[in-house]
């Protein structure tokens, strides 16, 4: 169905170079959005009768304003402002219920900070304020207000050492229009501190080390709703270390841990506790010039379960387990310039287990362990002709096994191609 939209954009800027002193812009939308939709929630229902499908017709209106500013007073320091506002609504025909109109204003101020040749510091405070109405009779409609501050640090200590570090701290307080009806009011502090130290200790070796502390708190207002107050922690720490020992040979390693846990302020006894570990190792082999071979190992081991606290003491009891192993090889052979083969395989084995007590020991009460895995065999073919024409082939055998496979995904084609001319 025939649809329209009407666009108006109006900008001024005052400066030199590409950061103004200040840029100023101003862009209105209107039209009309038609289209033949089956009813809300029902799409299978036209299969039968295509006389169900209903014509929409949606009324846009949206206008924005974009203010920024940037000065740099000294050769070691630079400030920047952004004000946005934007306001726009939808008001549909004939499904009312998808008729929104929204309104939201924000205001960050960035500094950048050089502190010596090779240390950098920026500092951004930021505030938002949004509002979102879907009508009189919903129960979705809310404002919402956010407060932000973030701060990065960067330092090169060395030619082959340098840290990063970055933190932040926000507050996002969310209030529903119809508070008796829905009392979902909230607030949610979050708090994150990352850092990162990347080193080459020897020629032909890095190696990075990242660290994540990250402190989610909810705190719902309505009495009703306080036994969900809670407090979620992650820690996460992320080594790498990349080794070329020769030009033909490259080798990486990754290893993950990471601690996922939550304090319930009012329900002790659901209190969680997650621990994933996991282990990457891969190495890149060019045999001859256009061969190159890839081969990757990974492996998973994660626990979860519960735990009270007994005089300041973490009592952690677990209920399960998962241990995943993953091989996979990938070979391509460039045999011209436009062609090339390419060879896949990977196997992974699972093993699920559920723990519990017998006897007053714990012991796996079940035990889940399954195989799955395949091979692709492709080959890619591109080709020009006529000097702005191309031609783009890609084929692909895939045999899978495993189980929750259906008989279609367990051996089947994949077969792309394109053509393209220029003129």
């Amino acid at each position: 169905m025939p649809s329209r939209a009407d666009t108006v954009r109006v900008g001024a800027d005052y400066g030199r170079g590409d950061a103004k002193l200040l840029s100023v812009g101003y862009e209105r939308i209107a039209g009309v959005d038609r289209r033949v939709a089956p009813p809300r929630g029902s799409s299978l229902e036209i299969l039968d009768d295509p006389s169900l499908a209903q014509e929409e017709e949606a009324r846009l209106n949206s206008e924005t304003l974009d203010v920024k500013s940037f000065i740099a007073p000294f050769p070691f320091m630079a400030v920047s402002i952004d004000f946005l506002h934007d306001v726009s609504t939808r008001r549909h025909t004939v499904d009312t219920r998808l008729s929104k109109e929204s309104e939201s204003t924000s205001l960050s101020a960035s500094t950048d900070y050089r502190f010596s040749a090779t240390g950098m510091m920026n500092v951004t405070v930021s505030a938002k304020e949004r509002a979102d109405d879907y009508g009189p009779l919903s129960l979705s409609s809310f404002s919402e207000k956010e407060k932000r501050v973030l701060m990065r640090l960067k330092q090169d200590i060395t030619d082959s050492l340098s840290v990063s570090m970055t933190g932040t701290a926000a507050l996002r307080q969310r209030f529903f229009k119809k508070r008796e009806a829905n009392p979902r009011d909230a607030d949610y502090l979050r708090y994150q501190l990352e850092g990162t130290v990347n080193a080459s200790p020897l020629p032909r070796m890095r190696t990075s080390i990242l660290g994540v502390v990250i402190r989610n708190e909810t705190i719902n207002i309505d009495r009703t709703l306080s036994g969900d107050n809670r407090i979620d922690y992650q820690y996460r720490i992320v080594p790498k270390i990349y080794l070329d020992p020769a030009g033909w040979l490259n080798l990486s390693q990754e290893y993950m841990i990471k601690i996922e846990y939550t304090d319930f302020v009012y329900k002790e006894n659901e209190n969680y506790l997650d621990r994933t570990t996991t282990m990457i190792t891969s190495a890149n082999i060019k045999v001859l010039r256009p061969l190159a071979l890839l081969v990757k190992h990974s492996y998973l081991m994660r626990d979860s379960g519960s735990y009270l606290l007994r005089d300041g003491i973490r009592k952690y009891n677990r209920d399960g387990e998962n241990l995943d192993y993953g091989l996979s090889f990938k070979a391509q052979y460039q045999a011209m310039k436009d062609l090339s083969f390419i060879a896949e395989a990977d196997f992974k084995t699972q093993e699920s287990n559920r723990l519990g007590f017998q006897e007053g020991e714990k012991v796996v009460v079940s035990s889940t362990l399954y195989d799955s895995g395949g091979m692709k065999l492709g080959v890619k073919r591109k080709s020009t002709f006529w000097g702005s024409g191309k031609i783009d082939l890609d084929i692909n055998y895939v045999k899978r096994f495993g189980p929750y496979l259906s008989a279609e995904r367990r051996e089947y084609w994949i077969i792309n191609s394109s053509i393209a001319y220029t003129f």
